[in-house]
């Protein structure tokens, strides 16, 4: 992010033009790095981690049979809930990224797992529907518009259940102001448009705002680069 001297207010979403092929290039190159958050092109362990805590804190786990992560990188989620002591009968990853799943499929997870190394939109619709659907640090870096990726997440939620995305903020006051510009290696959302897709798609927010991975804190919206939503699909 370049600090500017001359304010101007960005525009509503900004999206980053890239196909779904040169995100594949993208995260190849990545992973060859050591560690998962680098990986998965997270700025440090301690922010993908705090991501994954505010998943932790917000979905209704005591609800949750079968689970679907949407962007799952190296499985890097799945083995958070394993060392937090949450079982999820049923849990499946999809990353389009081959790369990225061979990683996953080598991690020793508890309880019954698969992943997939496929396009989520791309992906022909098997009828499995999923009582909790995630998608953490993906939106931006999909290689498709907000509206397709999130009709595609929204597709495989049964209702009455719940989904959990992270994504990221044009809102941002930083942004607004003028004093940083938003990184044109990502696409950023605006949050009304974020919560009107979901809104489209039968989605009922039960918490959303913004959140401070490196402290992780929940603020609002229009204090942090990044943003959260967590809802069910309505009967």
């Amino acid at each position: 992010m370049a600090v500017k001297e001359k304010k101007q207010t960005p525009a509503k979403s900004q999206y980053r033009d890239i196909s779904i092929k040169g995100v594949i290039a993208e995260y190849r190159e990545a992973s060859l790095k050591k560690n998962d958050y680098e990986k998965a092109k997270w700025s440090s362990h301690q922010s993908m981690l705090n991501r994954f805590k505010l998943c932790h804190l917000l979905v209704d786990w005591q609800r949750v049979n079968t689970w679907l992560d949407a962007g799952c990188s190296t499985g890097a989620l799945f083995e958070y809930v394993d060392k937090a002591g949450i079982a999820v009968p049923y849990r499946f990853g999809v990353d389009a990224v081959n790369d990225l799943i061979k990683e996953a499929r080598s991690k020793n997870l508890a309880g019954h797992v698969k992943f997939f190394a496929d396009d989520l939109v791309s992906l022909a619709d098997d009828g499995q529907r999923f009582d909790l659907v995630t998608s953490i640090g993906t939106l931006q870096q999909c290689g498709h518009r907000p509206a397709d990726f999130i009709g595609a997440l929204c597709l495989r939620l049964k209702a009455p259940g719940q989904i959990f995305l992270t994504t990221k903020n044009i809102g941002w006051c930083e942004f607004t102001s003028g004093r940083l510009d938003p990184d044109p290696h990502h696409s950023w959302f605006d949050f009304n448009e974020i919560e009107g897709i979901l809104g489209e798609n039968h989605i009922s927010i039960k918490r959303s705002g913004g959140f401070l991975p490196q402290t992780n804190k929940i603020v609002a919206a229009n204090e942090s680069h990044t943003m959260f939503f967590w809802g069910t699909k309505r009967e």
